[in-house]
Order: C-alpha cells, then sequence, then structure tokens
C-alpha cells in the first residue's frame, strides 16, 4: 500500500520529519520518498533513531489515516536499520538511496525526482533543506563545487548501465 498518495503527504512527511530530525538530535544526511516506502540516511551520536522514527512515523500515520479516511496500520513492519561503518558504505548508502526514483523507473536522473534529497547535493545551497550534506561531499572534495560535480558522477555511475543519467 501506498503511504503517499499526492504531494501534500509528502510536504507533511518532510515537515514531521525535520521536527522530529531537530528534537532528537538525529542529523539526516539523504532520503528518498517513494510511493510504498521511504529510505533514510542518519547519523546520530546516541542511539535516538527510534525516538526519531516515533516521533515521525506515529503523528503522520494518524494524520494520514485521518485525511484519506482509513484506518489499520500505514506502515507495515517495524522500521528496517542498519549500522553504517565507515566513509565507503555513507557513500554507497547515499548512492543507493538517490539512485531509487531511476532504478524504479520514475525519472531518467536522479535530479528530476522532486521528493529526494539528490538536489540538495548538487545544487548551491538556498533551498531550505532538512539535509546537511557536509558530511558527505567532504568525502569527495574539499571544494564544495568540485564536491557537487562529483557527487552527481558517483550517483550516476552506480545506476543501472541501461539508464541513461544525462550530465549536469
Amino acid at each position: 500500500d501506498d503511504i503517499f498518495r499526492d504531494d501534500h503527504d509528502r510536504v507533511e512527511y518532510l515537515q514531521l520529519l525535520a521536527s522530529a530530525s531537530a528534537v532528537t538530535g538525529v542529523q539526516l544526511l539523504a532520503y528518498v520518498l517513494m510511493g510504498n516506502h521511504v529510505h533514510l540516511v542518519a547519523y546520530m551520536s546516541t542511539t535516538n533513531l527510534h525516538e526519531m522514527m516515533h516521533r515521525l512515523q506515529r503523528p503522520y500515520a494518524r494524520r494520514f489515516n485521518r485525511r484519506h479516511r482509513r484506518v489499520n496500520h500505514l506502515f507495515g513492519d517495524r522500521y528496517y536499520s542498519r549500522p553504517i561503518i565507515d566513509d565507503v558504505q555513507l557513500l554507497e548508502a547515499t548512492r543507493y538511496v538517490h539512485a531509487n526514483p531511476v532504478r524504479a523507473g520514475l525519472v531518467q536522473h536522479p535530479g528530476d525526482y522532486p521528493w529526494s534529497s539528490f538536489r540538495d547535493y548538487v545544487q548551491p545551497q538556498g533551498r531550505d533543506s532538512v539535509v546537511r550534506t557536509t558530511r558527505v561531499l567532504e568525502l569527495l572534495a574539499i571544494d564544495r563545487i568540485k564536491a557537487r560535480a562529483a557527487y552527481e558522477t558517483f550517483v550516476c555511475s552506480g545506476i543501472d548501465a541501461a539508464r541513461v543519467c544525462r550530465g549536469g
């Protein structure tokens, strides 16, 4: 079942995500909102992921159910999480998240999908975003412009060769 039916749902989810992240101190490094699931890459100094997810998913599910006049659980099982132990895994995790809409056949380029943090990585800041890109971009280059270009190349290089990731 879909957990997002329209852009209103997605905007509301992102607002709750920003709030839950701020309250718990969990730094969001990447996200993508798909129709029936979400991928998040987060950094935390303490084990407060459970608290953040509780502050995010419970109110979202209540609002979604009320708005769409439905009952029952919105999210199937408890969320799945696994630790990222090094910089290589961090880069791969963000690439996986940002390439998800392309692999799903929704867009040809990750930047064409409006419901992910990919644009925060490759475009100059100015967007009011919940994600913190510095930790990942600094792994690729010190210069911000070079890091953005390197990140786009990195993500596109990991996408199935059958799909063409057009140049920036």
